[in-house]
């Protein structure tokens, strides 16, 4: 599922600018598929730099506003799983 192109059409509504990539829990729950994808994938390391997801996670905690908390937890989440598997 990660390699069969599933993975831009996720990240298309968290690019959006705040409000127009939908409801925050929707937001969360894109993370939250996201992160399945991550951990299940055979070679995570690609998974991440293949699709910049890192990059699109911290634009994401940049540009979420109040009332955002439960999108800002799941990206962060994200982010510190990938930075922990870069680090290994």
């Amino acid at each position: 599922m990660a390699t069969g192109g599933l993975v831009p059409p996720l990240l298309e509504p968290l690019a959006s600018p705040p409000g127009g990539g939908g409801a925050p829990i929707l937001r969360a729950r894109l993370l939250e598929i996201l992160r399945a994808l991550y951990e299940h994938h055979p070679r995570p390391k690609e998974f991440i730099m293949r699709f910049g997801i890192p990059e699109a996670l911290r634009q994401l905690l940049e540009g979420e506003g109040r009332g955002e908390d439960a999108v800002r937890l799941e990206a962060q989440k994200l982010l510190n799983a990938f930075h922990i598997n870069v680090l290994l």
